[in-house]
């Protein structure tokens, strides 16, 4: 799925050549995560929410589910964007990232919050591939030049 070698490559860009945050005068447009296979961004108008959740755990449960959480009275369940580095957090209950998908009841959980991009068509490289097996409704639109993968969210 992820390869470590282009792992590494992206990671050296990413510290060569950021993608530049928001400025004061430009609307934002994506909200910039970053997992152990790198960084996203996601449109701004396919999330109904992004915050800090304590997420349950679901006995047996596949590994790419961390649980579930309470957001906006009632419960949502929580997968990784990504593959997790490492072992997860041990206990009844553990805060993540989480960044909610409007329209398929479903959270996102991330490793870190980088910040806001405000991105448009120039930015556009081409790509198109599903992001990971049980993903299938988040594809790449496009890379920048840091290596970011901007992602898009199919229609329900």
């Amino acid at each position: 799925m992820f390869d470590p070698d282009e792992i590494l490559k992206r990671r050296t860009q990413e510290l060569a050549f950021p993608a530049e945050l928001v400025k004061d005068s430009n609307a934002p447009t994506h909200i910039l995560v970053a997992t152990g296979q790198g960084r996203f961004a996601l449109p701004v108008e396919e999330l109904q929410g992004a915050t800090r959740q304590k997420i349950s755990p679901v006995p047996l449960s596949p590994p790419s589910w961390l649980g579930i959480t309470h957001y906006m009275e009632s419960f949502w369940p929580v997968r990784w964007l990504g593959i997790p580095e490492g072992d997860l957090e041990e206990g009844l209950t553990a805060a993540y990232f989480v960044l909610f998908l409007r329209g398929r009841k479903l959270g996102l959980a991330v490793e870190r919050h980088l910040g806001l991009l405000a991105l448009n068509e120039r930015h556009r490289l081409p790509a198109s591939a599903s992001l990971a097996d049980g993903l299938e409704y988040l594809r790449v639109a496009w890379t920048l030049p840091d290596g970011t993968l901007v992602l898009e969210v199919l229609p329900v």
